[in-house]
């Protein structure tokens, strides 16, 4: 059974860092799917409390661990991540390459695409 006390008080942000860092990271991890995801989520999350905590968060690991899966939900619901997380078809980007006669000519996945006219 886990018992409910204080913890222990900190002395800096880097001692926070060292001891919360795996636990916010496996966290982010297991919410984002992605390892980038989840170191980017850690950093920001430790450069936004920086300073702000106080002595009255008795319960360090819980406020920390909530503050993740706050952010975590809200990168979620980012419309940033709905867009990287287009689930169509992906095209190749298309190159453009100068024809014989000097004319543009668009290729894309392998095949020519000529202009009109």
């Amino acid at each position: 059974m886990q018992s409910f006390t204080k913890d222990q008080p900190t002395t800096s942000m880097e001692d926070l860092y060292t001891t919360y860092k795996p636990h916010l990271f496996a966290i982010a991890y297991r919410m984002l799917g992605s390892r980038s995801d989840a170191e980017d989520m850690v950093q920001d999350l430790f450069i936004s409390i920086h300073g702000h905590l106080n002595e009255n968060i008795h319960i360090t690991k819980s406020y920390l661990s909530k503050m993740m899966v706050n952010r975590c939900l809200n990168e979620l619901k980012s419309a940033r991540k709905r867009r990287i997380s287009y689930v169509g078809n992906w095209l190749p980007e298309p190159t453009v390459q100068l024809g014989e006669d000097r004319r543009c000519i668009l290729t894309q996945a392998g095949k020519s695409i000529h202009p009109s006219g």
